[in-house]
């Protein structure tokens, strides 16, 4: 069994997290937990990612969704691990109206995603994140001003030749942050083992942004992926 770091997105917690989290202590997994604040920018939660890496005993499978697994990929130069299990990982953020739409709009000391976020009579979150959405809340500011940034020409500042450790990434096709067309010429670049979860993978459905870190068959094919890269 593996030593784990599960990272939390920001503004994503336990009631998230939890069949993740849940399905890993079963494999029998000895699981970190790195929840990280609501404030700083991305460089700043990046660092505090780095600093619960080094500070495990042994080096461990780092596990992380959605841009969790941004900050954690932006931490891979300091500290050493023993692999990469990335759900939805944000590698890139797709310019779309959705996406412009949010970078566009006026940031206070924090974002609260526990309020709808409206636009043209819908719930940008919903359209962004998927419907069936868990519990969110506070999400840093200066970590929204960087995936405005992001939305641009910028891209998250990823130390892509730190990646040495095994790396797999799963993608679903309905995601609309984390896009398949999007997530998989830059996972390739990390020398990411790629699995699409959805239909084609006889799994029932595909899924959104959420479902990729919610729902049953996404959770079961990260902790696999924890075994095999932890090997």
């Amino acid at each position: 069994m593996s030593a784990v770091l599960l990272v939390w997105t920001p503004g994503v917690g336990h009631q998230g997290y939890a069949p993740l989290q849940d399905a890993l202590l079963v494999a029998g997994h000895e699981v970190t937990v790195v929840a990280l604040p609501c404030s700083g920018d991305a460089e700043h939660l990046a660092e505090v990612v780095g600093q619960r890496i080094a500070s495990q005993p042994e080096p461990p499978v780092v596990v992380a969704h959605g841009v969790g697994a941004t900050l954690a990929l932006m931490a891979a130069d300091r500290g050493e691990v023993a692999g990469w299990v990335l759900l939805a990982p944000v590698l890139d953020v797709p310019d779309e109206a959705a996406t412009d739409f949010v970078a566009r709009r006026p940031i206070g000391a924090s974002v609260d995603l526990s309020r709808p976020l409206v636009w043209r009579d819908r719930d940008v979150r919903r359209v962004v994140l998927g419907e069936d959405l868990p519990p969110l809340g506070c999400f840093p500011a200066g970590l929204a001003r960087d995936l405005g940034r992001w939305v641009g020409p910028a891209s998250p500042p990823i130390p892509v030749g730190a990646v040495t450790a095994p790396v797999w990434v799963g993608v679903g096709l309905l995601d609309e942050l984390a896009p398949p067309e999007v997530v998989v010429p830059l996972a390739r670049e990390l020398g990411a083992d790629i699995q699409r979860i959805g239909i084609s993978g006889l799994d029932g459905r595909d899924f959104d942004h959420a479902g990729m870190l919610t729902a049953g068959p996404p959770v079961a094919a990260a902790v696999r992926a924890v075994r095999e890269v932890g090997r």
